[in-house]
């Protein structure tokens, strides 16, 4: 939920969004207020397309606690979709826990793990 409450561009279309509301309906109806009815057929609408438009690989959130940071420390070298490649190839092949744990010491040792950086080579290919 956080990574759309802080996302900018979730933000813009909502706020958008509102604007058309409020156009759309005060053109329309005059200076009636729309029906519940009609607000919810809006809210409908703008809600899927808000799923279609936002929904994809740019709309993906950082990772947070230890893994979010080493993303952060791979991302200062890296594209940021090539580092969230590399940790989606570790965690299948290690699981969660273990990334995690690999997380720690990345972070504790201020440098990529060996496995995170085979993993950067294998997506940039």
């Amino acid at each position: 939920m956080w990574e759309y409450v802080f996302s900018p561009r979730h933000m813009m279309f909502d706020a958008a969004s509102g604007v058309v509301f409020f156009l759309l309906f005060r053109v329309v109806l005059g200076h009636r207020q729309p029906s519940l009815f009609a607000r919810m057929a809006f809210c409908a609408v703008a809600l899927s397309a808000g799923n279609w438009y936002l929904d994809g690989a740019s709309a993906r959130a950082m990772p947070s606690g230890y893994i979010g940071h080493m993303v952060a420390l791979c991302a200062r070298e890296n594209p940021r979709d090539t580092c969230l490649c590399a940790i989606d190839a570790i965690e299948a092949r290690i699981g969660h826990p273990a990334l995690t744990q690999l997380a720690v010491k990345a972070e504790a040792n201020v440098a990529l793990p060996p496995d995170m950086l085979t993993a950067l080579a294998d997506c940039r290919e």
